[in-house]
């Protein structure tokens, strides 16, 4: 079943009738806009490309002109070896993208980063590789590939074999022996763990980056305390839903997981808390995208509003 039109950017903006959230809103159109873009420059793929898809603030519909396009390219090497180096590949469908974002005067154009997991293609592989269960020191690169592709990534490229993907990485965090044992409700705990050690890791890191420039240590910092805390909440609040209304086999947590996934954090965390509280939620997510996507991301000082937006953020779906 091809699922393509659930994903976000062919969907309108949830935000378009609430006057009070009007960044939110126009984040929303510019995303749709700048993925639909992508999806149109990307219609034939090299054959060893399985799918591609963004992480960051476009695949949560929180994009705007300075955002950068974090791709990943998803390779399906699980069968033979790769006809083409995954670099070239990559820079291949880089420049097809940065010349069809050059060409509209509808977006601005957004240069995809070149460091860290997004200036490499992703194995699927390697991503999927039974004997690296339980390595906490497996190659950072893979690790962090596997959980952008489950914490907010969206497909603009084999939306089918996106999904396929997910399915095949929540298959590989599925563990049975140690919850039999200990009467776990559910069979995706290790990946809780996985996704809580990710989360630490980064917000420990951001603590240290940027020594000399302030004004990037500040915006860092922001985002990980609360657009980047309302994507771990909001992926953690999906598993313990689809666990909670799936049944007990595998098969049926793992599909109900892969939908719950085709909505954005903000959307799954909308729906889990009460209407009170999750209006306060998106009113404090919609101040801090102001203050990121504005003058604040020059700023040494966090203004009071922003502090007490992310505090309440941190506060409504606290992440232990």
């Amino acid at each position: 079943m091809n699922n393509k039109l659930n994903r976000p950017q062919f969907r309108s903006s949830p935000f378009e009738t609430f006057s009070d959230l009007p960044n939110l809103d126009s984040a929303w159109t510019f995303s749709s806009d700048v993925l639909r873009l992508l999806s149109d420059a990307v219609t034939s793929v090299p054959d060893e490309v399985a799918c591609i898809a963004v992480s960051g603030s476009l695949a949560r519909m929180e994009a705007h002109a300075g955002s950068d396009l974090d791709l990943i390219v998803v390779l399906d090497d699980r069968h033979a070896d790769l006809r083409t180096p995954g670099s070239d590949i990559l820079s291949g469908i880089e420049c097809r993208l940065t010349e069809a974002m050059a060409t509209t005067g509808r977006v601005p154009l957004v240069r995809p980063k070149r460091s860290g997991i997004f200036s490499q293609c992703a194995s699927w592989k390697a991503m999927t590789n039974p004997q690296m269960r339980g390595v906490v020191d497996e190659d950072l690169t893979v690790f962090g590939h596997r959980m952008q592709l489950l914490l907010d990534a969206q497909p603009v490229s084999g939306f089918d074999r996106f999904e396929e993907l997910q399915r095949d990485l929540l298959s590989w965090y599925a563990e049975h022996r140690v919850g039999a044992v200990f009467e776990y409700e559910g069979m995706l705990h290790w990946l809780r763990h996985d996704v809580l050690r990710y989360w630490h890791s980064l917000l420990a890191r951001a603590c240290w980056l940027y020594p000399d420039a302030p004004e990037q240590f500040l915006e860092v910092n922001v985002k990980w305390r609360s657009t980047r805390h309302i994507m771990t909440a909001g992926f953690l609040h999906a598993l313990n839903a689809a666990e909670t209304d799936a049944g007990d086999t595998e098969g049926s947590v793992i599909q109900r997981l892969t939908e719950l996934l085709w909505q954005t954090p903000a959307e799954r965390l909308s729906a889990f808390l009460p209407e009170t509280e999750a209006r306060r939620l998106l009113t404090a997510l919609d101040c801090v995208w102001l203050f990121l996507a504005g003058s604040g991301k020059a700023s040494r000082q966090l203004p009071a509003n922003v502090l007490s937006s992310i505090r309440w953020i941190q506060e409504s779906v606290p992440l232990r």
